[in-house]
This record gives C-alpha cells, sequence and structure tokens, in this order.
C-alpha cells in the first residue's frame, strides 16, 4: 500500500542535486514544486534560486514551475526565473504534469520532478513514470492543512526508512486520517470572484489518494490471439536509430483501471460537444488565448468542442473544460436542474456539475469489453479483447497520430475516451477553405475531430489505398489516428459504438 508513495531518491535540499551527471543520463525536462521546494513558503525568488536556474538552462534542460497554488503566485515567482509555468496544477491529478511536459517538449522518460511533498508531489510524479526526487521542506512552519499531511507522511517514512519493521496499522485507520486532512484541506476559507485571472485552488491530493488506498490494483493477464494479422509488428522493433515498443505495462495500469470502474454498476454516460453541437462552451474562470484566438483552460483543454466543468460550489462560471468522448459516471441527474452531478474516471475520480445538454446516457448494463491503445511515443496501435480473465491482443500495428501544426493541426490529445461513431468515408476539407480535399475511409471518432481511420485518399482520387510507407514514423496528421485501411477496417467492424475505451498514450 505505500510502496506507491515511495520516492526515488531523497536529497537534502533541492540544490543538493546533481543535474549535470542527471543531463549526461538523457534527462532533459525539470519540474519544480516551488513553495518549501526553491524557496520558504509564500517567499520570492532568492539569489540561490536565481543561480540554480541559470546554471539549468545553461547545461541545456527546459524547466517548468508546476504548483498547485494561484496564478499570482506563480507568475511572481517566475518573473526573476523565466521558465514554464502550471499554476492550480491539482498535484497529484495526472494532467498538469502532462501539460507541463508538453510545455518543455518532453517525455517521462527523460523528464525529472523535485518537490517537497509525498502525497501531492511524488504521488502525482509516481503515477506517470517520472524519476522524482524528495527534497527536505526548507522551512518547517506551515499550514495547518500540510502540517497534518506530514503527519501521514511520517507514517510511510517509517515504512520506506526500514522496510523490515512490521508497522501495524489497519486501512481504515489510514482512510480515516486522509479523510480528516481533505476536510480540513476543503475547509480552508477561499474567495474568489467569477471569471478572475486566479482559480479557486482544489486540493484533490486526499480524496484521490483515498479511492487508490481503498482499490488495490487489478492483476491483468494479457496474451496474443490476434484476429488481424496482416502489418503486424513485434513486441520492439527498429526504427532508424533508435528501439520502438509496445508499451505493454502501461496497457495494463490502464486496463486495470478499466476493470476496476466496472466492479460495481454505474450509470455511465459520455461528454459530448462534437463540433460544438450542443453549443459552445462558456469561458472558465482562468483562460488563456493563443495567437489563432483559440481558448484554453489552464490544462491545456481547448474550449472548442468541449464541455464546461463545474464546482460543486459555483454553478456560475465553469472551473475547467472536459474532453469531449470522455467516460464519466452519473452521480445525481435532478429533473427539476439543468445540471448533472458527474464523476470523472480517468486521471483522479472527481466530482463536478454538468449542464445536461452535454451528457449522453449509456447505461449501466454496459460492458468495456473491449479497449484500443494509441502509442503517440512509439506511433503504433493496439486492440484488445477481454475474454474470461485474460486480455487478449487483436491487432498490434503501425499508426501515424497528430501533429502539431497550428491552426489547423494539433496532436491526438492523450486520455481515456469512448469510441461514438462511425463513417464508412469521412470526408474533409482543404485547410482553410470549404473545398473538399477527399475522405479518409472506416473512420471511428473518439474524441472532438480525431477518428481511427484507414489510409487519406486526395481528391480527385476516389479508390482505397491498403498502406503508406509514413505509418509508424513520425506525427502527420491534422488530429486522427492514421491506419493501414484494411486495419481501420477491421477496427470498424470489430469496435461497438460507446462500448468501446480508446486510451491514447505516450
Amino acid at each position: 500500500m505505500f510502496e506507491r508513495f515511495f520516492p526515488d531518491t531523497t536529497v537534502s535540499s533541492t540544490y543538493a542535486i546533481d543535474y549535470e551527471k542527471l543531463y549526461e543520463e538523457g534527462y532533459r525536462g525539470i519540474l519544480f514544486d516551488i513553495d518549501n521546494t526553491l524557496v520558504e513558503h509564500g517567499k520570492e525568488a532568492t539569489e540561490q534560486a536565481k543561480r540554480l536556474f541559470s546554471r539549468l538552462k545553461k547545461i541545456g534542460y527546459e524547466c517548468c514551475l508546476i504548483s498547485n497554488n494561484k496564478k499570482k503566485r506563480v507568475h511572481s515567482f517566475n518573473e526573476k526565473i523565466g521558465v514554464h509555468t502550471v499554476f492550480n496544477a491539482h498535484k497529484p491529478a495526472k494532467k498538469g504534469y502532462f501539460y507541463a511536459m508538453e510545455l518543455m517538449n518532453t517525455r517521462p522518460e527523460n523528464t525529472i520532478f523535485v518537490g517537497d511533498q509525498l502525497f501531492t508531489d511524488i504521488f502525482g510524479a509516481k503515477r506517470i513514470g517520472l524519476k522524482n526526487f524528495l527534497v527536505k521542506p526548507i522551512n518547517e512552519k506551515e499550514e495547518i492543512q500540510i502540517v497534518l499531511k506530514r503527519y501521514l507522511e511520517k507514517i510511510v517514512y517509517l515504512r520506506y526508512s526500514n522496510k523490515s519493521r512490521v508497522i501495524m496499522m489497519t486501512r481504515t485507520v489510514f482512510i480515516l486520517l486522509i479523510s480528516s486532512l481533505c476536510t480540513l484541506s476543503y475547509c480552508t476559507p477561499r474567495t474568489e470572484p467569477a471569471q478572475t485571472e486566479v482559480l479557486i485552488p482544489v486540493d484533490s491530493i486526499s480524496k484521490d489518494s483515498a479511492v487508490i488506498v481503498e482499490t488495490l490494483p487489478l492483476r491483468i493477464e494479457i496474451e496474443k490471439e490476434l484476429l488481424y494479422d496482416k502489418h503486424t509488428l513485434e513486441d520492439t522493433y527498429p526504427y532508424k536509430d533508435t528501439t520502438r515498443e509496445f508499451q505493454w505495462e502501461k496497457m495494463k495500469e490502464r486496463l486495470s483501471l478499466l476493470e476496476s470502474i466496472q466492479r460495481e454498476p454505474s450509470q455511465w454516460a459520455i461528454l459530448q460537444n462534437y463540433k460544438n453541437r450542443n453549443g459552445e462552451a462558456p469561458l472558465v474562470k482562468v483562460f488563456k488565448r493563443d495567437a489563432y484566438k483559440r481558448v484554453s483552460d489552464t490544462l491545456g483543454v481547448e474550449r472548442y468542442q468541449s464541455v464546461p466543468l463545474y464546482l460543486l460550489t459555483d454553478t456560475v462560471t465553469p472551473e475547467i473544460y472536459g474532453r469531449d468522448g470522455s467516460l464519466v459516471r452519473i452521480k445525481a441527474m435532478d429533473e427539476d436542474s439543468k445540471f448533472a452531478r458527474i464523476q470523472t474516471v480517468y486521471d483522479g475520480e472527481e466530482e463536478w456539475y454538468a449542464p445536461k445538454k452535454y451528457i449522453k446516457q449509456i447505461g449501466d448494463t454496459v460492458v468495456f469489453d473491449k479497449a484500443i491503445f494509441v502509442d503517440r511515443h512509439n506511433q503504433n496501435i493496439a486492440t484488445l479483447e477481454h475474454v474470461g480473465s485474460k486480455w487478449l491482443v487483436r491487432s498490434m500495428n503501425p499508426a501515424t497520430t497528430g501533429q502539431h501544426r497550428p491552426p489547423y493541426a494539433q496532436e491526438t490529445p492523450l486520455g481515456m475516451y469512448v469510441l461514438q461513431e462511425k463513417k464508412s468515408r469521412m470526408i474533409y476539407l482543404v485547410d482553410g477553405s470549404k473545398e473538399t480535399g477527399g475522405f479518409a475511409p472506416y473512420a471511428n471518432r473518439f474524441t472532438n475531430g480525431a477518428y481511427i481511420h484507414g489510409v487519406p485518399v486526395n481528391a480527385p482520387r476516389k479508390s482505397l489505398i491498403e498502406y503508406s510507407p509514413s505509418l509508424g514514423t513520425t506525427p502527420r496528421s491534422h488530429m486522427c489516428v492514421r491506419n493501414a485501411t484494411s486495419h481501420a477496417q477491421f477496427v470498424y467492424d470489430w469496435a461497438p459504438v460507446n462500448e468501446t475505451i480508446v486510451f491514447v498514450l505516450e
């Protein structure tokens, strides 16, 4: 139970880490907590901190400050540092970490995290596989909710420092302690006007941790029993001067989640707003507008084709956006209300209010026995089916995901989605015009404008193309996942709408 909180390395200070050696080992990005990690709580950047970041930049690192604190605090500290920032990160939720890596253009395998708290910093970093350093807090004087977290941390420290000792503590007591912490965290007075430049900091640590403590990971068995055997890749295979692979362990983690959420019947639903069919989402409290006037929340989720999610204490202005195609549980659906109370199932079981018009109910009898895995890093795709006690691999193929080329092309978004719609021929337009550019065969839509489809056929050609040499190489599509056409047809026939889960991983 405790191992999930154990840091990879403990050090006396952020400033005692051998960053030069880590760079030689291949690490290229560093995420830093701020308060009590770099400086005392609430203090501005010291000369020591300034020198550290100057040194890191000279070494060649990309750096990002990632904090659960407000925008004002983070930006104020960063004025004399000049690195990327993520505020209101909701650590240990995964989204903030992934967004930070997106800003730095790094991946989990070449990114480091440095922080001073187990249940936020280290736990969050470990959830996505970041090499992590736990540092000693600079100042022992802390807020009451953090003091209580430190008490719980001592329990983990004891286990971490002396694994041979038997620590007798029931899970019930541990959960009660975390629940008490959660209550105190949420009782901290906060007042924020609607649509300001500052978000209400939501400390999801205790709630998220309690869920994970109660639900042990399931044992997942994967065997190969292919139903589609064309263009099949090996578990590991060469690509240029590198080696690519199917990330089976990451797949097992997500399949464990998928099985866990289905242990008891739930009223399932899908967040839907394809092409803003259900109305443009209102502006969140804090938003970013890029050079192309596209609006996104602080976690990088764009307003277009998204669903507004509201805090349970505020249904006036949404807090964040939920991606089209996301699977959620309905917790309450009152007839007299315009809102439904929903619970997310990916990146922590958080509860929100969402307008009913953005919610498609799919019932409590649905069983998600089929899963599709899209790997952005390795540019491959795998389909798996739950049969008996095992997950059987049905196909292993090269794929090509979306590239970052605004304003018309963007990355295939990471996350967990429900397959929502199928088109035998998905017509696409020439960028920036209303002219038909061609069609993509056997298109399976899972989020926004992202489809799993075959090799695109550019007009005026009409005949299908089985394979393209670009498959499995580098991101090239607008958001979609390109496949060999026969494999796209296999997915089209094999995967039922509203009953198939699509995982996009890095």
